[in-house]
């Protein structure tokens, strides 16, 4: 059945029409721009849904999010992670920077006095 002739009247019928809809937006899924589809035709339908009604559409839409942020940790999960170790402060090194040494500081005169 065609998008632009079906008219859905019950809830099965609204079902299939979503199921229309996003077989119509699926092949743009790879476009950078696509993000901003559902967003807009979210913001755009929801428009004169009453607030608990909103509420209902966000809290689906926060399920979806995190069955998806499940699903890539479990991914994830067997992979080794490959970045640069973190730096660490080893605290009982010397500084090698710190000691000065005699022949050190009458260098630094030597070359004070013939400024």
């Amino acid at each position: 059945m065609s998008l632009d002739i079906f008219v859905p009247l019950s809830e099965s019928n609204f079902l299939e029409y979503a199921k229309l809809i996003s077989h119509k937006l699926r092949p743009y899924e790879k476009s950078f721009h696509h993000i901003g589809l559902p967003k807009s035709v979210i913001r755009m339908s929801m428009t004169s849904l009453k607030a608990s009604d909103t509420k209902e559409v966000a809290s689906s839409v926060t399920a979806i999010a995190n069955e998806k942020l499940k699903a890539e940790k479990e991914a994830n999960a067997g992979k080794k992670k490959t970045g640069a170790k973190k730096k660490q402060l080893i605290v009982d090194k010397p500084d090698d920077d710190a000691v000065v040494s005699n022949l050190d500081s009458d260098m630094m005169i030597l070359i004070l006095c013939n400024f």
